[in-house]
């Protein structure tokens, strides 16, 4: 029999710890095993799920539910700030819509999305108008001019109250947070005792076969316990890290296409340099076919002939026999092939 492990349950959600721990407990309770080890921590896990209980049941907090509606009438008064603020731009008086422009030209910066109710956003744009507010004498007296002073102060008011809850409520939170983990962290210390007395129980009794085998049956019932939770947990581990793998792939995947490839320069960009490929004239580039070495001798050769040069080397040139190197034109024959296989003339002189 396998030694019982129980490191898994650290890992647990709180609902499957709670119920891992109820189900053992109940197969304690059945089972009634006669060791004092066992039964002396079996003691010391029964009363963590009257903790358990304690936590499952616990109400919402206060702050969060003044917090929900004061964001409410914040929002609407946020929302009252900004209407006003476009009726005033209509007005008759001309005073009153300049002033009404210089507030929407701030308000409108910052878009639609302050006008939703949510406890820091709204923070953060009340402040930013306090800002302007403060900063900007023109900006103060247009809202005293369209009597929005008041409607404002309410506004800032209500933040400041709502921070408070808020802030509060993080300190609750975390309390809240450390008084699970340490229940939690008591439970765990106490269920591990106890598997430890019944691992202990099945080693120590090598030679009671009575007794080993009470304890092989209980270790069998708890490890078949232990893997209704632990296998589910691992499979939802493994997908959670498929899915962090194969978002990793997409968003590197994305980062590569976005990536500015290296094209060659075009237009005006490319400096042409004239070689031995290419000839500059007024009207463009031309490409000249590049001038072999032998054909450069050839040429040379034949700007040194004399007439009475080239005329003897016609006429060895007629008189080659045909199994010479040197082809025979024939009648019909253009001479595009073994005109480029011909030896070059010989100057003479």
């Amino acid at each position: 029999m396998e030694k019982l492990h129980i490191s898994f349950m650290r890992e647990l959600i709180n609902i499957d710890f709670e119920g891992i721990y109820w189900d053992i407990i109940k197969l304690m309770k059945k089972k009634k095993v006669d060791d004092i080890n066992i039964q002396l921590a079996f003691a010391r896990v029964k009363p963590h799920v009257k903790k358990f209980d304690a936590l499952r049941n616990r109400q919402r907090n206060e702050n969060s539910i003044l917090n929900e509606q004061l964001t409410r009438t914040r929002t609407d008064y946020l929302i009252s700030l900004r209407l006003r603020v476009h009726s005033y731009m209509r007005s008759h008086i001309p005073e009153e819509r300049v002033a009404a422009k210089r507030i929407n030209f701030v308000l409108k910066m910052y878009g639609k999305k302050y006008y939703v109710p949510n406890i820091l956003s709204q923070a953060a744009f009340v402040d930013e108008i306090v800002i302007h507010i403060k900063r900007r004498e023109d900006f103060k007296e247009a809202f005293t001019l369209l009597g929005l002073t008041d409607l404002m102060d309410t506004i800032v008011k209500m933040t400041e109250e709502i921070m408070k809850n808020f802030g509060q409520r993080i300190s609750d939170d975390g309390n809240n947070k450390a008084r699970n983990n340490g229940v939690r962290k008591e439970a765990y210390k106490d269920m591990k005792i106890m598997i430890d007395a019944i691992n202990f129980m099945y080693v120590i009794n090598k030679d009671n076969e009575e007794k080993r085998e009470i304890a092989e049956d209980l270790m069998w019932y708890i490890n078949k316990i232990f893997k209704t939770y632990r296998t589910p947990m691992r499979s939802r581990q493994t997908k959670r890290k498929n899915r962090k793998a194969v978002a990793a792939a997409v968003n590197e995947l994305i980062r590569t296409q976005q990536e500015p490839q290296k094209t060659l320069p075009v237009g005006d960009s490319l400096e042409l340099k004239p070689t031995g490929s290419v000839k500059l004239t007024e009207t463009g580039v031309t490409p000249v076919a590049p001038i072999h070495p032998f054909a450069k001798s050839i040429s040379s050769t034949i700007q040194n002939a004399t007439p009475s040069s080239v005329s003897g080397v016609n006429d060895e040139m007629n008189d080659t026999k045909p199994n010479s190197t040197i082809p025979n034109k024939g009648k019909g024959d253009k001479g595009g092939k073994n005109d480029r296989d011909m030896l070059p003339p010989i100057n003479m002189n």
